[in-house]
């Protein structure tokens, strides 16, 4: 009679465990080894697990995403500059090298 109480109560000792780090077979076994006591002891003394009730699905975008740039639209408004005379033909060399430089 001693043994099945021990057993239950080793039981009882488990499903309590089982939302614990410590999860159901560790505390069953402890408290099945040692004493239901002890095993109820150590099951207070886990940690609760962490369960998310909604996981992230996809990762989190954490710097913005780069502006795309048509590289033909800014040579074509450095090219009207340049006609213009807005700017020398140096810097808009120096911009036609930097904007093809990113591709």
């Amino acid at each position: 009679m001693i043994f099945l109480l021990w057993f239950i109560f080793s039981l009882g000792v488990g499903m309590l465990g089982a939302g614990k780090n410590i999860g159901f077979w560790g505390a069953f076994l402890i408290a099945l080894i040692l004493s239901p006591l002890i095993g109820f002891i150590v099951v207070l003394c886990s940690s609760t697990k962490v369960q998310y009730l909604y996981p992230p699905t996809q990762p989190v975008q954490t710097t913005k995403p780069k502006p795309q740039v048509d590289v033909a639209d800014q040579l074509g408004k450095f090219k009207v500059l340049l006609d213009s005379g807005a700017i020398t033909e140096d810097e808009f060399n120096e911009q036609k090298r930097k904007l093809l430089g990113q591709y």
